[in-house]
């Protein structure tokens, strides 16, 4: 049944170009959020993004630090679910991190001691509700946000 929802939404998110009118999801800036609970591995959260269009998000400022983890803090009761996966890693630079979309890694928010110096740290948490980030193991188990782009009816972003 949650793989029959997450399809669903996912194909209104990227078929008809607005996000899906739910309690799982946030529109900002052309762009459409969508929560999903199920707490599973990072790489395994990128692809499942991709197959359904999208990226885990990047993260470019304040605000939409602020609006992920507002969302996760009013939305979300299960205090094991409050960390999230965000794009960011340095799977692919190693020492350098960068997001999955290949966005410009130009804001960072970072915990204290945070980018954590271990080779076992390479993919970016959020963490809840303290609105900051962690570079944990990426074969860690944490909800995700997927992040997909909003355009009108002729295929062009608002």
């Amino acid at each position: 049944m949650i793989l029959v929802t997450i399809i669903f939404v996912s194909l209104f998110a990227t078929a008809f170009g607005s996000c899906p009118n739910n309690n799982s999801s946030i529109t900002w800036n052309s762009k459409c959020y969508v929560y999903y609970k199920d707490a599973i591995q990072f790489n395994t959260a990128a692809y499942n993004c991709k197959n359904l269009g999208g990226d885990l998000p990047s993260i470019h400022d304040a605000f939409v630090n602020s609006l992920l983890n507002d969302y996760v803090t009013n939305h979300v009761h299960n205090v094991f679910r409050l960390n999230f996966w965000t794009g960011g890693s340095n799977l692919f630079v190693p020492n350098t991190w960068t997001w999955m979309d290949g966005t410009a890694f130009d804001y960072t928010v970072w915990d204290i001691d945070e980018p954590r110096n271990a080779s076992w740290a390479n993919c970016i948490g959020f963490v809840v509700p303290a609105g900051k980030w962690d570079a944990f193991d990426c074969t860690n188990k944490r909800p995700y946000f997927c992040e997909f782009p909003i355009t009108n009816s002729t295929g062009s972003q608002f």
